[in-house]
């Protein structure tokens, strides 16, 4: 998976868990009522995780690869 994609699917994941447990209601139908402040921290902290990855990458992306970055020797 390209870095890029990676870097928004948590950016996503991050952003659907906060509108889920502080917008409406609907994690109730996975988790107790109880978890709800655990479900706000993992949204921030996928948010933030997303946030610091695309900042390390350049944003829009478009740092140049090296050999290092790919795995290659």
């Amino acid at each position: 998976m390209k870095r890029n994609v990676q870097v928004l699917l948590l950016l996503f994941l991050g952003v659907g868990l906060l509108h889920i447990s502080l917008l409406t209601d609907l994690y109730l139908r996975y988790v107790r009522p109880g978890l709800r402040p655990a479900l706000i921290a993992s949204g921030v902290l996928l948010i933030v995780l997303g946030a610091v990855s695309a900042a390390r990458d350049g944003f829009p992306f478009n740092r140049p690869r090296t050999d290092e970055d790919q795995g290659h020797d």
